[in-house]
């Protein structure tokens, strides 16, 4: 009988983990069919998070013995972030128009930058020198139509701005649907036991994703006012734009604080095309990444997120591939939904427990 036994629970974990992968295999092709109704529907879901929390917060204020109601602070919460959205998008615009004017004064730096180069080229040891290397590199630089690429670079953020009032409409009805959503899982649940499990469930969902996206913030804010005090300091165009796309990039993972880097250290080698601010610039922005990102937000965030390190980075191409840019913001969020939805269910603990960092899972 034993053998027997042995032989039966390994076949039902072979079942269940192939139930699991025809479980994920379906659900990312669902991702991929449905993004262009999904993507807005999932970024309006993580700011209805982020607009929760702060009205959590600004309802714990006390003013003469009294708080505001939840309402209120949920107006005003909503009130701040509209506030807030709108001026990044009119100061971004306004940057973006800025480097767009003096995109021909950029393109003009660029060639003479690629002058020095081919001088050093010039410069180098006979069997290490070839003029086609020079002269592929100057053409290439020629080439580099920088006020095109910034219209290109107007033209998505235009299409950026269309799906905000797409967004901004997904909120509000989430917002409005949140205080009948007790009701509809009682409804849905009968059973005392599954509508206390599905409540845990999102609950714990909830505030995983609210503690993630308030750390990151702060997290990304001081990376931020440090590289702008760098940028600034050297007299890099545009800190206070660079700064902006700096907070932006490190939520996305990994990928993210490297792009942080390197756009401000290329404006900085066409604008002075000289060593000296390029390697302050690169080695100030490096550094600033490396101390926040590898050795503060690691003992900040500690093991709350419960992923690990590669799991992060296969969401980072799974979410990139599939939503593109918005994925890849969304990327860890929307992991640790995964992953604790995972958990919840039999079939798909084998998944929760493969990316989670040391295989224990809730």
């Amino acid at each position: 009988m034993m053998p027997d036994s042995i032989e039966t629970r390994r076949h039902q974990r072979l079942v269940r983990l192939a139930l699991a992968c025809v479980i994920l295999a379906l659900g990312i092709t669902g991702l991929v069919v449905a993004k262009n109704l999904l993507v807005p529907l999932a970024a309006a879901a993580m700011i209805s998070f982020v607009i929760h929390g702060f009205a959590q917060r600004i309802g714990r204020i006390s003013i003469a013995g009294r708080r505001m109601p939840p309402w209120m602070s949920t107006i005003c919460a909503m009130a701040g972030i509209l506030v807030v959205g709108a001026y990044l998008l009119q100061f971004v615009g306004s940057n973006i128009a800025q480097v767009q004017n003096a995109a021909d004064t950029y393109e003009h730096n660029l060639l003479e930058l690629a002058d020095l180069i081919v001088e050093r080229l010039g410069a180098l040891p006979a069997w290490l020198k070839t003029d086609e290397l020079g002269n592929r590199f100057d053409i290439a630089v020629e080439r580099a139509d920088l006020a095109s690429l910034v219209s290109r670079l107007v033209s998505a953020l235009s299409g950026i701005a269309a799906q905000a009032g797409v967004i901004l409409l997904y909120v509000l009805f989430l917002m409005l649907e949140r205080k009948h959503f007790d009701n509809k899982l009682h409804a849905l649940f009968p059973r005392p036991d599954q509508e206390r499990g599905t409540h845990e469930l999102i609950a714990r969902a909830v505030e995983r994703i609210q503690t993630y996206l308030w750390v990151k913030t702060l997290i990304s804010l001081l990376t931020a006012v440090v590289s702008y005090g760098i940028m600034r300091g050297v007299g890099v165009d545009y800190a206070e734009f660079w700064a902006l796309v700096i907070f932006l990039l490190n939520y996305i993972p990994t990928l993210g604080s490297l792009v942080a880097v390197v756009f401000p250290t290329l404006l900085a080698a066409v604008q002075f095309v000289s060593w000296g601010p390029f390697l302050t610039v690169l080695l100030g922005l490096g550094a600033t990444q490396f101390v926040i990102g590898n050795l503060l937000e690691p003992r900040v965030v500690g093991n709350a997120l419960n992923l690990s390190p590669l799991a992060i980075l296969l969401a980072l191409a799974l979410w990139g591939s599939v939503w593109g840019v918005v994925g890849m913001f969304l990327c860890v969020p929307l992991t640790m939904v995964a992953v604790i939805t995972f958990a919840h269910f039999e079939p798909t603990r084998p998944i929760a427990i493969l990316l989670s960092v040391d295989g224990r899972i809730e």
